[in-house]
């Protein structure tokens, strides 16, 4: 994910730093930015539904300290702290493609004659 990221990233740059910018691009940036929002949202599920196995099991285990327990709140844990930092990532990188998006519009604004 972070290839792909970094890989249209630098196309967008690259879009933006020529003289003009072209509404195909414009066209397939938006396609990626619902791509990475479909991304997203598959990812806040799973990262909502570990958080909530968390607290489950945080709470069961006030109640039960069993051994068993311990072992499972350590690897929701595990998978939580990954989670929270990829969910994160995503979430910036679709906020930053929406500001490429909108200075794209502008850029093929300034350069379609009237």
């Amino acid at each position: 994910m972070k290839k792909f990221i970094a890989d249209h990233e630098k196309s967008v740059k690259e879009h933006l730093s020529d003289t003009g910018a072209s509404e195909e691009f414009n066209i397939y940036h938006e396609k990626q930015i619902h791509y990475l929002q479909a991304e997203r949202l598959a990812h806040l599920i799973v990262l909502v539904t570990i958080a909530v196995c968390t607290v489950i099991t945080t709470i069961v285990l006030v109640f039960r300290q069993e051994l068993l327990l311990f072992v499972l709140l350590g690897l929701f844990i595990l998978l939580l702290v990954p989670y929270v930092f990829h969910y994160f990532t995503l979430e910036n990188t679709v906020q930053r493609w929406y500001r490429y998006a909108r200075q794209l519009d502008k850029k093929n604004a300034e350069d379609t004659p009237l």
